[in-house]
């Protein structure tokens, strides 16, 4: 979809003219596409100026299209400038132009070759390296669009940063990012003249029969036969995305669903139910790479995007020219919603962290993100496990699946038989999970104890507990400090003149640490530097880690022989979960326990607790002395 679409002369007319910004606010509300605001309504003239001035300095005809804030539907992004003609010899291109507006840039880690440290939003919010991202649009339209396939289009990415002096060339075409000028040509400030001629190599006429931007979205977007081959070898040795249990049993059900759905073109929705740790990602991302495979256009989708980022860094074995190539597998929240004009657009769409689900998700621009969902998936599978829903805003339920479901005439596909049971996580101990249950009072079950199978420690100081979690984060593990909804977020206010987030005094000195900003580090769950931040629960839900430290703050306590949750001591910084504000006082309870449950059943061979709540400690550690107690009897 194009916002807008023009000649190369009404472009430059309209630039010259300042009636561009006009013109693409009009696109967007036609559309009923979001943009980002008043700061990007602000970049637009001034990055098109640049672009209109390369272009005064081409050969190209003034008939040849161009086309502005183009969305194709996959994951939700849009490349800012696209040009279509032929060349010389008849041959159709698209040239891609990435463009920013960066006057500042840096390496951001020496060790990630994705990501530049720029002057967008004062450095704060670590970038994609530009040359990287056009090369990531140049595989989104050559992988999934039938078009560019049948007809053999030529897609040439480019990045030309306007602002930037030569002085940066080093940087941007260095340590770590050499691969990617190779991949994408790079432009900096001053370079107007290379640029056009660099465009004039494949642009230099209009295409015989005429056709617009606008004929690229024609047809349903499929992958291509190269990223099938790619796929059909992903999986293979690669033991984190092993099915075992009666996940295989699952596995095959829903495939055969599948098969059935798409010979006979009617509707099914599958509804898995699975506890912490039972696998539903791991099945999820395996009918996800098994029908792409298959050459059907298959998504997985999940609210939080650590998991995306890290199952695409998984499937691509840390290779980010690899990883680029998958991105129309994983699409944003806004991605869903370009899907949704097509009805069985997607053939398979799975979603994980159901739970998770909200009706009209922040810059959403449809009406229900379920309603889109299911509309526009042939099959729509849903992982579900009520009991992590975590924000008021969170309305994923199987009542509501069912509903929505029955009103597009989808058939509804559920029961034991697609409930994952084996238990991969907590050391694979059922007990364990039924254990925490039952201490935060979320379901009653027979495991007031912990099991012994399980490492399961409470401390009486966050720095003990931190220390004794250090001796699990090494190259063969991961251990991550987690924390719920009570803690400010002081750095993001740097107006407070504060150096940490959360500050815990006791009797042995105080603690001190920082969230999982993003400016630490957009790969929080996988770098073992990450050891020292804090990740909350929208970074670590849907994740794993070896060892889990827990700070548990004051908004759960131990009162009366019950463990009762305060919303009211929710950070007045919390501005996603709506719990301190929440009016059903039931419901605001019953989140804060559900959010600490998450957080204590990330850890594959243990979790580590700090309770601020010295009562609750002391229950806890009076469970555990009875535990053990029992083992020895």
């Amino acid at each position: 979809m194009v916002i807008y679409e023009q000649n190369k002369k009404q472009f430059i007319e309209d630039v010259t003219n300042a009636r561009i910004t006009e013109a693409i606010m009009n696109g967007f509300t036609k559309n009923g596409i979001h943009w980002g605001g008043d700061s990007e309504k602000r970049s637009w003239l001034p990055s098109l100026r640049s672009v209109r001035d390369v272009l005064c300095k081409t050969s190209i005809p003034d008939d040849v299209d161009v086309g502005i804030e183009y969305r194709f539907p996959l994951g939700g992004e849009r490349i800012d400038f696209l040009i279509f003609g032929a060349d010389k010899e008849d041959r159709e291109n698209i040239v891609i132009l990435e463009l920013k507006q960066w006057s500042t840039v840096s390496v951001f880690d020496e060790r990630d070759d994705m990501f530049v440290k720029s002057d967008l939003k004062g450095g704060l919010v670590p970038s994609k390296h530009p040359c990287y991202q056009a090369y990531r649009y140049q595989n989104d339209l050559v992988e999934y669009s039938p078009e560019i396939a049948k007809k053999g289009i030529g897609v040439h990415p480019m990045a030309y940063c306007m602002n930037l002096p030569p002085d940066y060339r080093d940087v941007l075409c260095g340590v770590p990012y050499e691969k990617w000028p190779k991949k994408a040509k790079l432009f900096l400030g001053g370079d107007e003249y290379l640029l056009a001629k660099e465009i004039e190599k494949y642009i230099s006429k209009r295409t015989k029969d005429n056709q617009p931007l606008y004929l690229l979205d024609q047809g349903m977007p499929v992958p291509a036969k190269s990223l099938q081959k790619m796929l059909s070898k992903i999986l293979k040795g690669n033991e984190a995305f092993e099915l075992k249990g009666n996940q295989e049993d699952i596995a095959h059900l829903c495939n055969l669903q599948i098969a059935t759905a798409l010979a006979d073109g009617e509707k099914r929705t599958i509804i898995i139910n699975g506890g912490p740790g039972t696998g539903k990602s791991v099945l999820a991302i395996n009918l996800l790479v098994e029908w792409n495979k298959r050459g059907y256009l298959s998504i997985y989708y999940t609210k939080n995007g650590a998991p995306r980022a890290c199952y695409q860094r998984l499937l691509g074995k840390g290779d980010s020219e690899l990883i680029s190539k998958f991105d129309g597998m994983f699409p944003t929240q806004n991605g869903i919603a370009a899907f949704a004009s097509n009805d069985n657009v997607v053939k398979v769409g799975l979603f994980d962290e159901a739970h998770r689900l909200r009706k009209r998700p922040f810059q959403y621009r449809n009406k229900n993100m379920l309603d889109d969902i299911i509309k526009e998936s042939l099959v729509s599978i849903f992982f579900i496990d009520e009991n992590q829903r975590v924000t008021v805003q969170d309305i994923g339920s199987e009542e509501l699946i069912r509903e929505t479901a029955e009103k597009y005439g989808s058939t509804v596909i559920s029961g034991e038989a697609y409930k994952l049971t084996t238990q991969f996580r907590c050391n694979g101990s059922e007990g364990y999970a039924a254990f925490i249950d039952n201490l935060l009072e979320v379901n009653p079950t027979d495991n007031p104890y912990p099991p012994r199978d399980y490492d399961f420690e409470v401390f009486d100081t966050p720095m003990e507990m931190k220390e004794a979690l250090k001796a699990h984060n090494d190259d063969k593990s991961t251990a991550r400090l987690v924390a719920g909804y009570c803690y400010p977020w002081n750095l993001k206010n740097p107006d407070r003149g504060l150096d940490y987030d959360i500050l815990i005094h006791t009797d042995k000195g105080d603690f001190k640490s920082v969230w999982n900003l993003p400016s630490k580090s957009p790969n929080w769950a996988v770098r073992k530097e990450s050891f020292d931040e804090v990740g909350c629960i929208h970074t670590c839900q849907g994740m794993e880690f070896d060892y889990v430290g827990v700070l548990v703050g004051n908004d759960l306590t131990y009162e009366n022989g019950s463990v009762v949750a305060h919303p009211e001591r929710i950070s007045l910084d919390d501005n996603s979960s709506g719990i301190r504000k929440c009016k059903d006082h039931d419901l605001a309870m019953r989140l804060v326990r559900d959010t600490y449950r998450v957080l204590m059943t990330r850890g594959l061979s243990g979790c580590y607790v700090y309770c601020e709540d010295k009562a609750l400690r002391d229950h806890i550690k009076e469970l555990i002395a009875k535990s053990r107690e029992m083992i020895k009897a």
